[in-house]
Formats: structure tokens, sequence, C-alpha cells
């Protein structure tokens, strides 16, 4: 999904960058401001609602969205 969703908003003209967990993603965050942060629910060792909620104050700008792909039953 992740990597639909990079090639779908780089279609668009929009900058891109990828962490592949939330820590990395909050590191991201302390570099570079960013307008919309996407996040998946299920990440390695942090959820994207436990990122989201560890937005460093200084980065307040940036919206916290997150989704997750579920198999079909």
């Amino acid at each position: 999904i992740r990597m639909s969703m990079v090639e779908m908003l780089q279609d668009l003209g929009h900058v891109v960058h990828e962490a592949e967990s939330g820590k990395l993603a909050l590191d991201e965050l302390g570099k570079t401001t960013f307008d919309l942060m996407i996040t998946d629910y299920a990440m390695p060792r942090m959820t994207g609602i436990q990122a989201a909620r560890e937005i460093p104050a200084s980065a307040r700008a940036t919206a916290p969205t997150s989704c997750t792909a579920m198999p079909r039953r």
C-alpha cells in the first residue's frame, strides 16, 4: 500500500518522504516541515496513532492522518 500511495502522490506532483516505522517518521519530523503525515495504523514498534500523539510541538502544523489496509473477508 505504501508504495502505491507514494507513487500516486508523486504522480500528482507532491514531494513524498517515506519512513518505514513511526520512530523514523518522528525523526524526520524533527528535521523537516511537512504539510501532511499519512501513517499506517499497524506500523512496526509504534502504531500510526502513537506516532501522531508523539508529534513534537514544533511540528504541530503537520496534519496527521492514519489509514490501514485490511484483507477482504
